[in-house]
């Protein structure tokens, strides 16, 4: 579905304008588009009667498409804000904090022990156990916030022991099965 509703996008996608204006069903629908833009300027000046009728049907088409994305939009409001979510939050509580910390491109996690959330000034400050040290995070650049976890690391190991048999027993690792 496109980002916009306009009579070269309601050209491109009812095939009784495809056919009177030509447009190929092969090249991406983006690329449709303008070849269906460029078609109907050139019905606008060869054709006015058919233009209008064009742009009459087009303009229904997309005032019930607008209502149509309207319905199905996502409610926005519905959503709680990150500082919204850092205040329900109890203090002391270990969190990770995904987003574009510093200078990076790609995702980076900052985490540590909740100790302030600070909305007026956009900051939430946490405890690091690790450096033993508290640092403050822009909460305008956090993503999402992971508060599953107890301390720094992984959720589980990424690899098992492998299994092995010893006489008719098999262990993995050092524990027998």
């Amino acid at each position: 579905m496109s980002e916009y509703i306009t009579p070269g996008d309601y050209a491109a996608q009812t095939e009784k304008w495809r056919t009177a204006l030509g447009i190929p069903v092969s090249p991406q629908y983006t690329d449709q588009v303008e070849i269906a833009n460029e078609m109907i300027e050139e019905l606008s000046m060869n054709d006015p009667e058919q233009y209008e009728t064009l742009l009459q049907e087009a303009n229904a088409w997309a005032a019930r498409e607008g209502r149509r994305l309207e319905e199905y939009a996502p409610n926005v409001q519905l959503a709680r804000t990150i500082g919204e979510q850092l205040t329900d939050i109890p203090t002391g509580t270990y969190l990770m904090l995904h987003g574009h910390f510093g200078n990076s491109i790609n995702s980076t996690i900052e985490q540590g022990k909740l100790t302030k959330v600070d909305l007026a000034n956009n900051k939430v400050d946490l405890y690091s156990t690790t450096y033993d040290k508290n640092f403050s995070v822009s909460i305008d650049k956090i993503e999402y916030i992971d508060a599953s976890r107890s301390g720094s690391g992984a959720l589980g190991s990424v690899q098992q022991a492998d299994l092995r048999r010893v006489g008719n027993d098999w262990y993995r690792g050092d524990k027998k099965l």
